[in-house]
């Protein structure tokens, strides 16, 4: 089984990850963006059960005073979700072969809990942007997000 987790700051905690990419954003030319945000991801591939996610971000991935946490199971024929209202999702990882050392870190982490039949750990980030055409959105995928040579994104 696969998960996809996210990790994101609760409500009342300032993002100021989302402050930069929001001038980032600017510095590129694109002056329309009026809301962004900037979560982690973790995709975690092995034997376990919703519970054992759960121990895996309250206690590794996810600092219970400023962040919270969704997950959920992927499945093979997962559908892409279609953005709504010029709101744009960019997920970033490594490639495959591309060497983790977070996600490499986060399976040793999730060992170190007691948490067995981890077969792997990837590690990305989510960006969401308001107010952006999908033009813009590749842009900024391209420009600023991603390093063709190292990693795949995907829009949403």
């Amino acid at each position: 089984m696969q998960y996809k987790v996210e990790i994101f700051n609760k409500k009342d905690i300032h993002d100021g990850a989302a402050d930069n990419f929001k001038k980032d954003i600017a510095d590129l030319g694109v002056r329309s963006a009026q809301g962004a945000d900037v979560n982690s991801l973790y995709l975690i591939e092995g034997n376990l059960s919703d519970r054992d996610v759960i121990i895996i971000c309250n206690k590794l991935l996810a600092d219970p005073v400023t962040q919270d946490f969704s997950f959920k199971q992927l499945k093979q024929s997962e559908k892409q979700i279609k953005s709504s209202a010029n709101v744009f999702s960019i997920e970033v990882f490594c490639k495959p072969g591309v060497t983790d050392a977070a996600g490499e870190s986060a399976k040793i982490g999730i060992s170190d809990l007691g948490i067995k039949g981890v077969d792997s750990v990837r590690t990305g980030m989510k960006y969401i942007v308001e107010g952006i055409t999908k033009e813009e959105t590749v842009k900024i995928s391209e420009k600023l997000l991603a390093n063709k040579v190292v990693h795949n994104y995907t829009i949403q």
